[in-house]
């Protein structure tokens, strides 16, 4: 008799480029980030400090801001939050790492507009 082991429905995780297995620290409660804002570090993402490992729900339309690119952000004077969205329908999965800026789908455009005139493109190499 075959018998499969399965990971339980609490855990999730996925390979990195290396082949290292990093585990999701909240796989079956998502954060809600659709109003934008810092992502926090989370119990456990200490493990993995340069990887995603936080489980989130973000609206369609939000920029994340890479780690790296934050910094560029300190001259914008605009607006980079919004109201917080509910409904399921307009929240996508994705997984984000510590640190990293979520800015609200209304203000993003503004916001990449920005970045490109420091010559930063998102995605970062792209």
């Amino acid at each position: 008799m075959l018998s499969l082991i399965l990971p339980s429905p609490s855990s999730m995780f996925y390979h990195n480029k290396r082949g290292k297995r990093i585990d999701i620290v909240n796989p079956g409660r998502p954060l809600n980030l659709s109003a934008g804002g810092m992502i926090p570090a989370l119990p456990g993402t200490e493990k993995h400090p340069e990887e995603d490992t936080i489980s989130a729900k973000l609206e369609v339309g939000s920029l994340v801001v890479p780690v790296k690119v934050v910094k560029h952000l300190k001259g914008y004077k605009g607006d980079m939050t919004g109201p917080v969205t509910t409904n399921p329908k307009k929240l996508v999965n994705a997984i984000v790492m510590p640190d990293e800026k979520v800015i609200h789908r209304k203000h993003a455009p503004k916001v990449e507009q920005f970045l490109k005139r420091k010559g930063i493109k998102l995605p970062l190499g792209s």
